[in-house]
């Protein structure tokens, strides 16, 4: 059902990007809803393997930029963070690591999604990097009122679905945080709760460092 709407979608895509008389700031437009919509059948294709756990989801490994990375999530997300009025603090330093691109970009689009949702309007998301010992660590904080003690233990199992007191964002279907942190442990790295409070709380994904190598994300 989600399948064929966006592949519908897909279709009139490349036909609209192919009419000729269009302005360039149109052009960015189209390929910027290109962009998000191949983002969406990403996730669908993820989704119905998170309902086959013991299926594997092969990463296509490269050596990526960060800071190139981190603005590709920052560009799909950009609506939240409109819609949300919350301003971002970007620290991200072009360091190197080794993982598969649309899949860490997915693991950050949902942590700055979800920062997104419990940050209060006009709050602040920090995004920062930096690589201890041969790994990349990335943390995503957001401003929210935290997450509660007894949540914390299950907050990355399959449909785990929380309404957190203190925060106006809605449960989802608990597949994002258990999703990202399969795709984090594929690419031989985590996702961590590493801190949680009353000032907001903060994830951290950790990668392998990587080498001087092409990658599809320029």
């Amino acid at each position: 059902e989600l399948r064929t709407p966006i592949h519908s979608l897909l279709g009139c895509l490349e036909v609209a990007e192919e009419a000729p008389d269009l302005t360039e700031h149109t052009r960015g437009l189209l390929r910027t809803i290109n962009r998000c919509t191949q983002h969406l059948q990403s996730l669908a294709e993820d989704i119905t393997l998170a309902y086959t756990p013991d299926q594997r989801m092969e990463p296509e490994t490269h050596s990526i930029c960060v800071d190139t990375l981190v603005q590709s999530a920052l560009e799909l997300t950009r609506a939240a963070t409109k819609s949300h009025h919350v301003e971002l603090y970007i620290q991200c330093p072009g360091q190197l690591f080794s993982a598969d691109p649309r899949q860490i970009a997915q693991v950050l689009v949902n942590l700055i999604s979800n920062a997104c949702k419990h940050t209060p309007s006009e709050g602040r998301i920090r995004i920062e990097t930096r690589t201890v010992a041969n790994v990349v660590q990335i943390d995503v904080h957001d401003g929210g009122p935290g997450i509660s003690e007894h949540v914390q233990s299950r907050i990355f199992d399959r449909f785990a679905s929380f309404d957190n007191p203190g925060s106006q964002a809605r449960a989802g279907l608990g597949l994002g945080l258990f999703i990202a942190k399969r795709f984090a442990t594929l690419n031989g790295g985590d996702l961590l709760l590493l801190h949680s409070a009353s000032t907001g709380s903060t994830f951290r994904l950790t990668l392998p460092a990587g080498r001087n190598e092409t990658s599809p994300l320029g």
